[in-house]
C-alpha cells in the first residue's frame, strides 16, 4: 500500500523536548524501519547502535536480517535514551561483513518525549477522512497505537490542527470509527508524510477495547 521507510512512533504526537548529544544513542538498542518495495510494507528490524560520528552511523543488525536493507536504501533509525525517542531520517551507505550497517549521519534528528499511556507497535490498513476526503478516504497504514491517539503513513499531507475520522475496523474497534485531530506531520524522505493524531470523543466500549487490545500486545 505504501511504499519507502518512513515509520515514526506515536511518541511523534507529543511535544519536542530539548535537544539531546545524538553520539548518545551509541550502545543503545533501537528499530531500524525499512520498506520491503514488492509489498510496499513497512518492516521493522531489530539492532544495537554501536558508533556514530559526523558522518557514519553504524549499526548491528541481527544476521537474519541484513537481506532486508540496501545501499541507498531510505531508512528511519529509532532509539529511546532516558528521556526521549530519537528518531533519525536518513538512508544506508553500506553493508559490511557480520551484519554491520552503516547509515548517513542526519542533519538534525527528531526529539520527542514519552507519552503518558503504553503504546505499541502495529502495521495494519487503515483509512482517514479528511474534510477534502469525506466521499473517498485516504488510504494509510496504521504503525503505532495508544489509548489516547496513533501515528501512521499516508501519501498526502495532513494539516497540524485537521479534524480527520479514523476507521479502525482493522484492530476489531467498535463503533470503527473515531474523530481525532492531528497533532503533529512530518515528510519522510521519500514524499510520504508520517501524521500523529489525538483521539477525540473515544466513548467508553472503545477506550476498553483499546485498553484491552494494547493489553493483550503487550502481555
Amino acid at each position: 500500500m505504501l511504499g519507502d521507510a518512513t515509520s515514526i512512533c506515536a511518541a511523534f504526537m507529543d511535544e519536542a523536548t530539548v535537544p539531546v548529544d545524538i553520539r548518545s544513542l551509541a550502545g543503545l538498542a533501537g528499530r531500524l524501519l525499512v520498506t520491503n518495495r514488492r509489498s510496499d510494507q513497512v518492516r521493522e528490524l531489530k539492532c544495537v547502535v554501536r558508533k556514530i560520528d559526523r558522518s557514519e552511523i553504524t549499526l548491528e543488525l541481527g544476521l537474519a536480517e541484513e537481506h532486508h536493507v540496501a545501499p541507498r536504501e531510505s531508512v528511519v533509525l529509532e532509539a529511546t535514551g532516558d528521556l526521549s525517542l530519537v528518531q533519525c531520517f536518513t538512508s544506508v551507505v553500506s553493508l559490511g561483513k557480520e551484519g554491520r550497517l552503516v547509515l548517513r549521519t542526519p542533519p538534525r534528528i527528531h526529539i520527542v518525549q514519552r507519552r503518558r499511556f503504553p503504546r505499541v507497535d502495529v502495521f495494519l490498513g487503515i483509512t482517514l477522512r479528511t474534510p477534502d476526503r469525506s466521499v473517498d478516504p485516504l488510504p494509510g497504514q496504521l504503525i503505532n497505537l495508544s489509548i489516547d491517539g496513533a501515528a501512521c503513513v499516508v501519501t498526502e499531507p495532513i494539516a497540524v490542527g485537521t479534524l480527520v475520522t479514523v476507521n479502525l475496523t482493522a484492530i476489531g474497534l467498535q463503533p470503527t470509527e473515531t474523530q481525532a485531530k492531528v497533532v503533529r506531520s512530518a515528510p519522510s524522505p521519500d514524499h510520504l508524510w508520517v501524521i500523529g493524531v489525538q483521539f477525540q470523543g473515544l466513548i467508553p466500549d472503545q477506550q476498553r477495547f483499546l485498553g484491552n487490545y494494547i493489553s493483550d500486545i503487550t502481555g
